[in-house]
């Protein structure tokens, strides 16, 4: 029986015309060769992987902006149709429950203003915001005449989320 390290010629098996370094080089080559492919193939799955990450990273980014934008309308609109239901409560003459909803609207209004995507209308919604004590006071009072500045600030509210859904193709 012959071991790995002891070469044919050594145990007096020589073969003439038969070089075993030649062998023991191409079985070394090839053991470089296989290192090499194992090597492509390992760089292939990482560049595989990357790509992989980078193909579903980006569409969701896009994704995210997209909703983003979305919740912006859809809190505009919550907004408008608030502001729509004090309106008919007022011409209902329901002040009691038109105070409820006033306070409702304007308790979103506080907490949407500072969203990004109504920084270029946040001067006209603080605007809005700072007549919460008159609406609500004008209200409390059975005010009929408050109607005005609500269609006031329907129309800006409206017109807010008309850009919003125009600025972000919904």
């Amino acid at each position: 029986m012959l071991h790995p390290w002891v070469s044919c010629q050594s145990a007096g098996y020589g073969i003439p015309g038969f070089h075993l370094a030649d062998v023991h080089s191409t079985v070394s080559g090839n053991r470089l060769n296989s290192e090499k492919d194992a090597l492509k193939k390992a760089v292939f799955f990482v560049l595989l992987l990357v790509a992989a990450y980078v193909a579903g990273y980006w569409p969701q980014r896009g994704l995210k902006n997209d909703l983003a934008a979305a919740k912006s309308v859809t809190h505009a609109c919550r907004l408008q149709d608030e502001l729509m239901d004090i309106l008919d409560q007022v011409q209902s003459q329901n002040y009691g429950t038109g105070q409820q909803i006033a306070g409702q609207f304007f308790n979103d209004l506080h907490n949407q203003i500072d969203d990004p995507a109504y920084a270029s209308y946040r001067q006209n919604l603080q605007a809005i915001l700072d007549r919460r004590d008159a609406v609500i006071s004008a209200l409390a009072k059975a005010d009929g005449s408050i109607a005005g500045p609500l269609r006031q600030d329907l129309a800006q509210i409206h017109q807010m989320q008309e850009k919003l859904a125009s600025q972000s193709n919904l």
